[in-house]
């Protein structure tokens, strides 16, 4: 089957807490669990159980239970971390989502109007304030980037048009530098430049 139907497998994980009877796992990270994905929980004198994936609550915590219901849950407390518990996945088909429920979920209502794409974290957690996206500096033309570890705020330039123009960044209300902003005449960003 080609990569493109379906999910990754994910190497073994070990359990960082015991499991429960109701079926939460503490796993040293969730990256690559999705719902509805087959996995197996295991340890060294335990039988292998084979679970499915019911929610992934955030990086570390997720609810497993018997394939079926998203309500079901397993037993899983006899998988403890004394007893080397862990936790992996073969791969798994994708699963098909029908195109109506895929276009409802992603699209905004009015005033808007718009598709929505969102940028996310490999939990699946937005970006934000408390969450902020990793950056590094560099580019092409090597070291000297802006990073967030040398800035605190960013002043947004804008034209007539409201396009970005330029980006100012600044630490402790000093500006510290510059990126300049360049269009084609459809209005493309074609270059970021440093000031």
């Amino acid at each position: 089957m080609s990569f493109e139907r379906t999910l990754d497998a994910v190497p073994p994980t070990l359990f960082t807490a015991n499991g429960t009877a109701n079926g939460l796992v503490q796993v040293a990270s969730t990256a690559g669990f999705y719902v509805k994905t087959l996995a197996i929980i295991q340890a060294p004198l335990l039988p292998p159980m084979q679970v499915e994936i019911k929610r992934v609550i955030d990086q570390h915590n997720m609810w497993v239970g018997p394939v079926g219901a998203i309500t079901l849950r397993s037993d899983i407390s006899a998988y403890t971390v004394s007893a080397g518990s862990f936790m992996f996945s073969n791969e798994n088909p994708k699963a098909a989502i029908p195109m109506e429920t895929r276009m409802l979920a992603s699209y905004i209502q009015e005033p808007s109007n718009s598709w929505r794409v969102s940028a996310v974290d490999e939990f699946g957690n937005f970006y934000s304030a408390s969450n902020p996206l990793p950056v590094t500096g560099g580019g092409s033309s090597g070291g000297g980037g802006l990073t967030p570890a040398n800035y605190d705020d960013v002043k947004i330039i804008r034209d007539s048009n409201d396009l970005p123009t330029q980006y100012q960044f600044y630490l402790a209300a000093v500006l510290v530098g510059s990126i300049n902003v360049f269009y084609n005449a459809n209005t493309s960003a074609i270059e970021y430049k440093k000031v």
